[in-house]
Formats: C-alpha cells, structure tokens, sequence
C-alpha cells in the first residue's frame, strides 16, 4: 500500500537532510588522505590528520582512535599511497599515556573496541574514554569497561517586557551497557507560562533496550510514556519489540536502521481513547563533524497497520558544540506530527530549543 501524499510531504524534507548528509560524509571520508609520521624518537604511526594547529596534530586510526602528537615531536610526515597500508602502532612504552601506545593484544584490541562503541555512541565523555584507554593500554589491566554513564541537559527562556514569559526545560539521559547488552532512558519534561497563562506542560520519557546478535545486527525493545497538557493528552503508552541494522559504522559516523511493531494507547482530556498496532520504521544518525562538533539525527514513522491514513512521525535535529570535555551547548530540534489529535488540535507539533548539557 503506498503512502498518502501529506505522509510522503513530511517525510521528503528529513530524508533530504539524511541523503544530503551521508553524502557529505562520503566525500569528505575519500578527500581524507592517510599519513605516516615519523617521529624523532625513530617511531612511525599511520592515520589520518582530523585536526592540527601550531602545536600539535590529532591523528586518528582504526586500532588506537585518536592520537594528539606535538608537533616539536613530528621530524618528517609523507602520504601513504596504498590504501591497504595497516597503522603503524608506536611501540614506545616510555612515551606519556594517550600519546603514543605499544601494539596491542588481541584482548587489548577487542576491549577498545568495545571501549570506542560506548564513546561513538555518546555513552562516555571524551574524558572517561581517555582515562579508560590509558588503562587498557598502560601497564595495569583496567578494572573493566564503565556500565553507567549520563548527560543532564537544562534549558531556561525567561523574558519581562510587553510580555512576560517563562520557559523551562530538563532533559535526562541515563545509559547502561554490559558487553551485548545496551540500555538508553531518555525523559524530556518542558513547562511554560506567557502571561500568567500555561504555555508548555508535557512529559516525553522513553526506554530502549538492545541486544547484539552480531557487530551490525541487533534486537531492540522500545517503551515510553507520557502527557501533554496543551495538547490535551492525559497520559500515553506505547510499546513493541522490533529489530535493528547498522548500515555505517565508522570511527565518526554512525547510521542505524530500524524496523519494528508499536502499540499505543492515548487517552485525551475529551474522554477519548485510542489504542492501535503501529508499524515502526525508524533511522539514525551520528555524526562527529570535528572533535569539538557533532551532529545527531532521529527519525520515526509508525504508520496504523491496517490504515496508512493514520500515522505519526517524529524528528530530532541535534547540534552539539563540546566547550569543555563534559560540558556542551546544544541546538535542538524537534518536530511531532499526529494525525489523531484532541478536538481543536493543530497535528503538528515543533520545538526549538537550546540548552546546557553536562555528561557524567
């Protein structure tokens, strides 16, 4: 059955936005030339240069990530030509940790790589993940790998003219992870007032657990809950298992695919109820556009089983600027559309929003 012509509408603009991106991401992955430095301790090491200025280059590759090296330490670099060439792993043990690391075991090798999937995913900060990695590296075995990490974000528009405004907004994220296992909490809670009035009440809070069945494909079972007082929406509850894809995965860029069953229940202010089957297919996207900026993108569609007339979407846009190792400013935002809404109800909903963001 092919979608109606308002589903294909809404959807046209985010795809364009994940098309042109990917795209993006494709040349400037094949403009990245890898290199060789030598070092004037007579080590070399292969990568690819992310970021250099007067006194130092960050250099990245598949085995150790990134690798800052100053540059009074570079005595020569030259372009690797075959592009099969293996990273050249520095085996000077007497150099400062996180610099430069002695080739890795096997164990060594599997345990950063599990140690690189909770920083790509936004799991750990930068700081967790370089003390974690001169763990795995340095001489003493590390404890294990962090299971628990989060990120609290706040956000407050007050403003006292010809209007008066208050605005605020909370954001937590609380994640868990244990070898195959990943689990994401993520509660958004937004209150409001413009001139006394009630401008924003609404709690958005959402549970995703995956499972690996192998490095690309996964299961996940997703839940969540919530109101909206403006919008009317008493409480909602929605559920279903489903299963995931990763089409890209590289060191900066992430890009999921996911297809899966939803069941929703809202009950409205009116004394209406509606429960129904969704179906659930859903993308998305990371992408570590410099080590200072990211950029995340979520989209789902869950159309009625039987009636693609019927269907909700959602989008998120996420810009993140990191001004310290755990501390960020972040742009958001976030686009609801719902076909079966409250009498009086515009179906589409659009938020913007900026906010401070605290990872532990």
């Amino acid at each position: 059955m092919s979608s109606p012509p308002r589903n294909r509408s809404i959807l046209r603009w985010w795809g364009f936005v994940t098309v042109l991106v990917s795209c993006l991401v494709s040349l400037t992955g094949h403009a990245a030339q890898p290199v060789q430095l030598l070092l004037r301790n007579g080590d070399r090491i292969t990568g690819t240069i992310i970021e250099e200025n007067a006194s130092r280059v960050i250099l990245t590759n598949h085995v150790v990530g990134r690798v800052q090296i100053p540059i009074d330490q570079i005595e020569k670099r030259q372009p690797v030509i075959a592009a099969t060439t293996q990273p050249s792993i520095p085996r000077n043990t007497n150099a400062p940790t996180g610099l430069l690391m002695p080739r890795p075991s096997v164990e060594q090798s599997k345990r950063f790589e599990e140690l690189s999937q909770l920083f790509l995913t936004e799991r750990i900060s930068a700081a967790k993940f370089e003390k974690l990695r001169a763990e795995i590296f340095g001489p003493a075995p590390p404890a294990g790998p962090k299971r628990w990490s989060g990120e609290l974000l706040a956000s407050v528009d007050v403003g006292y003219g010809s209007k008066t405004r208050q605005y605020y907004s909370g954001r937590l994220k609380l994640n868990f992870t244990d070898k195959r296992l990943r689990n994401a909490f993520d509660a958004l809670h937004s209150y409001g007032q413009t001139e006394g009035e009630l401008a924003a009440n609404r709690l958005d809070a959402n549970d995703k657990i995956d499972f690996d069945l192998s490095r690309r494909q996964y299961l996940y079972m997703l839940g969540g809950a919530g109101y909206d007082q403006i919008r009317r929406i008493d409480y909602y509850i929605q559920a279903g298992p489903g299963f995931g894809h990763r089409l890209v995965n590289r060191t900066n860029f992430i890009l999921n695919a996911e297809l899966g069953g939803n069941y929703q229940l809202q009950n409205f202010e009116e004394g209406r109820d509606t429960h129904y089957f969704y179906y659930r297919l859903a993308e998305e996207l990371k992408w570590s556009i410099t080590p200072k900026i990211t950029f995340e993108e979520k989209l789902e569609y869950t159309p009625q089983w039987d009636d693609f007339a019927e269907f909700k979407v959602r989008g998120e846009v996420n810009l993140r600027f990191w001004l310290l190792n755990n501390l960020s400013l972040n742009l958001t935002v976030i686009d609801l559309y719902d076909t079966r809404v409250a009498t009086g109800i515009n179906e589409n909903d659009l938020q913007i929003r900026s906010s401070i963001g605290v990872k532990f």
